[in-house]
């Protein structure tokens, strides 16, 4: 949608993070909002409100490698929202996060060990082509299809 309005009738800019991963938008008005964040290369969206509101991430993504995830309707009163995260910021409603998980890889090679050395020996290396490899599953899931 188009961008808001703040107190004084100017169109609300976006907000770029601080060093700790904090943002802030300031002199809204009351009313529903929405929060567009962008997700940084080489990482894909968590798992959305899975925690207590202010402490789980707050973006909606289609799919987890999405470039922007919206968050559902945020309305804001002039009633404070206690913030669980306490980080110095005074906000009205602190609990609008995002969260983001790395995407990371693994691998190396399948050798033959003739000499039962245990160690890859450059000058006994044997490629292995089409050999098979199976990945089993971590603590950490996030297999959620939407």
């Amino acid at each position: 949608g188009a961008p808001a309005i703040d107190a004084f009738g100017a169109p609300v800019g976006p907000a770029t993070t601080d060093a700790a991963g904090r943002y802030s938008f300031t002199d809204l008005l009351p009313g529903d909002y929405t929060v567009e964040f962008t997700l940084p290369a080489g990482y894909v969206w968590t798992v959305d409100n899975t925690g207590g509101d202010g402490l789980d991430s707050d973006p909606i993504a289609g799919n987890i490698d999405d470039a922007t995830a919206v968050t559902n309707v945020v309305t804001l009163t002039a009633a404070s929202v206690a913030d669980p995260d306490p980080d110095g910021l005074d906000l009205t409603n602190p609990t609008v996060d995002a969260g983001v998980v790395p995407r990371l890889s693994l691998g190396d090679l399948v050798w033959i060990d003739a000499p039962r050395a245990r160690v890859v020996s450059r000058e006994l290396f044997s490629q292995w082509a089409a050999y098979p490899v199976q990945l089993k599953g971590n603590a950490w899931q996030r297999v959620v299809a939407r």
